[in-house]
């Protein structure tokens, strides 16, 4: 929370998955107005669950899809046609 205004809105992707019985759930949820609040985008999903391998087992399918989804767009503005067309600009 003290290092927040060191982030550059759209410099790096986050995730925030936390339970709503999990012991971090208030923490996370001050974290997530914050960061509305900065105008940082991020993700933030809260399921019911606590902290614990049945909740982390359930949100890692989450997660994956999210990573999966950042290193595809890495992909594709590092692919010799995406330099191309953003040299043509």
């Amino acid at each position: 929370m003290n290092q927040l205004h060191l982030l550059t809105p759209n410099s790096s992707r986050i995730i925030i998955d936390c339970g709503s019985g999990d012991f971090f759930y208030e923490v996370n949820v001050r974290l997530h107005q914050e960061l509305l609040y900065r105008n940082i985008p991020h993700d933030f999903i809260s399921r019911p669950g606590v902290h614990n391998w049945e909740y982390w087992a359930n949100a890692i399918k989450y997660q994956a899809l999210f990573f999966n989804d950042y290193f595809d767009a890495g992909k594709a503005s590092s692919s010799p046609s995406a330099n191309t067309h953003r040299e043509r600009r």
